[in-house]
């Protein structure tokens, strides 16, 4: 009984003492953990957490150089310790490499080189543990003091599997370095059967492609981009990096044989239609460049690229077919299982990612309308009003297919036309008023006011009516919104434009009411108190600034959408793909 108890007792202290190093260990306090292995050196490999970690393993995930340092360095540590593997079968260098802790790595790699090729979780190197959490720096650093030493931390049949993840994590710098080194893993498959092209093909659009634009901009550098032009389309951009990726990729790819490439790119998916999907529209250009045969591909759907980007809505790799030449008369006439054309996709509704690029109903509608007619363009009249299986020609389709967007885009309308047009009833009351009641007075004798010359009076004068006729115009616009009959063509130009009219009257209109406001106070307080009239002014000016903060987004996207659409699609005169290629006489026999 007393050697169980003293057993429990001693169990007890041990556990304290395991949570005291626990706590020491996560905290960086070599201090107390010193001590601790002064008078229990076991405890330096002592498994002290639910994972099997040591007190190296838990240091080095919590970052702690200084206490890793000295307990590397410990006359207590063995260097064989170094390796012990937690129940993640982690050591505490894949920990400190997956953090990016270079110091950290060099100096365990002096004690044990070994440790850079000791696999962890999931039988992961740590280099490719740097690579998942996306730690290129750290990459970079293994990879080179590897290839200085003329040995590779990866077998060679892990390399492709490195190279995928590190362009899965954006890593384009250190996917280059290997790439580089070892060329031929431009045609190596991963686990997945997937290579590094299949990996650039999926990358999903950027930040630009996101609804609203503008978000991150402040009021004038969107009124500026909006002008100027920039932004008007919302380009998909690979990092030059990436396109440099494809560049040498391609190059060795389409060395292959015909058969041999199309087998490479279209396993275990065709990555030219999900790259298309994705709106990878530089990709693309890039390998129809160097090898043109790629705009004849189509998929199980009988889907070319460019029917892919109809669906889809993007219109980067949409504007590609017009550097076909007549080749794309060969293009759009493939119909899918259904008998729909080209056409008859345009008419369908995008997923909704790509519907919400831009805000509200009515211009998501308006955008609808516009892919319609573009895509029209390039379709023969025939083809146009062709029927499908349903007996449904492209028009009726887009009727059918957006009759519930364009129900929402009323909807959206008539709310802001109505919300606005109280508003500005409500200044055009206001300023009548005022038009009547002059500020300062008027002279007894002539009736004239007393400060007609003064210059805050001319401006009283002049704001006023400009404040009356803007609201009313204002009003005006707003009441033929609700009036109007809201057909589908409507959406295209007429209701932005009153929309765009209304709203750009009621700032002006709201903007010289809170002048008509502060020139009053001016003339009111003309003696002595100009103090009073200076701050009303500033606070008169805040509903002028919030009401264009909170409304110059929805502005500055209707003007876009309206007025600036044409940027959408470019009709590119350059010399034809095809025929470039045949002249130049690189891959003539297409």
């Amino acid at each position: 009984m007393r050697d169980d108890a003293n057993a429990a007792q001693n169990e007890a202290l041990k556990r304290k003492r395991h949570l005291k190093l626990y706590a020491a260990a996560v905290k960086g306090d070599w201090g107390t953990a010193k001590s601790i292995f002064v008078k229990y050196p076991e405890d330096i490999q002592a498994r002290i957490s639910k994972a099997g970690d040591t007190a190296l393993h838990i240091a080095a995930a919590a970052n702690r150089t200084l206490f890793v340092k000295e307990l590397v360095n410990s006359i207590h540590m063995n260097v064989d310790y170094l390796a012990n593997k937690n129940y993640d079968e982690n050591t505490a260098f894949c920990l400190v490499a997956a953090a990016g802790n270079m110091e950290l790595v060099d100096l365990m790699l002096v004690k044990d080189e070994e440790l850079a090729r000791t696999p962890g979780k999931k039988n992961l190197l740590p280099i490719q543990m740097a690579a998942l959490l996306g730690k290129e720096t750290m990459v970079q650093h293994l990879y080179y003091k590897a290839r200085k030493g003329k040995d590779y931390l990866v077998k060679e049949d892990d390399l492709i599997e490195l190279l995928v993840t590190l362009i899965n994590n954006y890593l384009y710098d250190a996917a280059l370095m290997l790439l580089k080194d070892h060329p031929e893993l431009a045609t190596s498959r991963a686990g997945n059967d997937e290579t590094a092209l299949h990996a650039l093909a999926r990358k999903p659009l950027t930040s630009s492609d996101l609804a609203n634009p503008n978000d991150q901009q402040g009021i004038l550098k969107s009124f500026f981009n909006l002008f100027s032009g920039t932004n008007m389309v919302h380009n998909k951009r690979m990092h030059p990096k990436a396109l440099e990726l494809v560049e040498i990729l391609w190059e060795k790819v389409i060395m292959l044989d015909d058969k041999d490439i199309s087998d490479l790119i279209g396993y275990p998916w065709r990555l030219i239609f999900v790259a298309a999907e994705h709106g990878n529209v530089q990709l693309l250009s890039k390998l129809i460049d160097k090898y043109p045969d790629l705009i004849f591909k189509v998929d199980e759907k009988g889907y070319s690229i460019f029917h892919i980007a109809v669906l889809n809505r993007h219109e980067g790799i949409f504007n590609l077919i017009y550097e076909t030449g007549s080749i794309k008369d060969l293009i759009v006439v493939k119909e899918d299982e259904e008998e729909n054309n080209i056409l008859h996709l345009a008419a369908k509704l995008p997923p909704p990612n790509r519907l919400n690029i831009v805000s509200g109903a009515a211009l998501q509608l308006q955008r609808e309308l516009l892919w319609f007619k573009e895509v029209k363009k390039v379709v023969q009249p025939l083809y146009a009003e062709g029927e499908n299986k349903d007996r449904k020609t492209p028009r009726a389709l887009f009727s059918e297919q957006h009759k519930e967007l364009m129900g929402k885009g009323e909807e959206w309308m008539k709310t802001t036309a109505e919300s606005c047009m109280i508003v500005a009833a409500l200044i055009a009351t206001v300023v009548f008023a005022a038009a009547f009641t002059v500020p300062g007075g008027v002279k007894e004798d002539t009736g004239s006011p007393n400060f007609l010359k003064k210059l805050s009076f001319i401006i009283f004068s002049i704001s006023d009516p400009i404040s009356l006729v803007c609201s009313s115009c204002s009003i005006l616009t707003f009441l033929s919104i609700l009036t109007s009959r809201y057909a589908e063509e409507d959406f295209l130009w007429s209701l932005p434009t009153k929309l765009v009219l209304g709203i750009s009257t009621l700032f002006i209109s709201i903007a010289t009411m809170m002048v008509v406001f502060c020139v009053t106070l001016f003339i009111m307080f003309n003696e002595g108190m100009k103090e009073l009239a200076i701050l009303a002014t500033a606070l008169a000016s805040i509903p002028v600034f919030l009401f264009l903060w909170q409304q110059y987004r929805l502005l500055v996207d209707i003007v876009r959408s309206t007025y600036l659409s044409n940027s959408l699609f470019h009709h590119k005169k350059q010399t034809h793909i095809l025929q470039g290629k045949t002249n130049s006489g690189d891959q003539g026999s297409y």
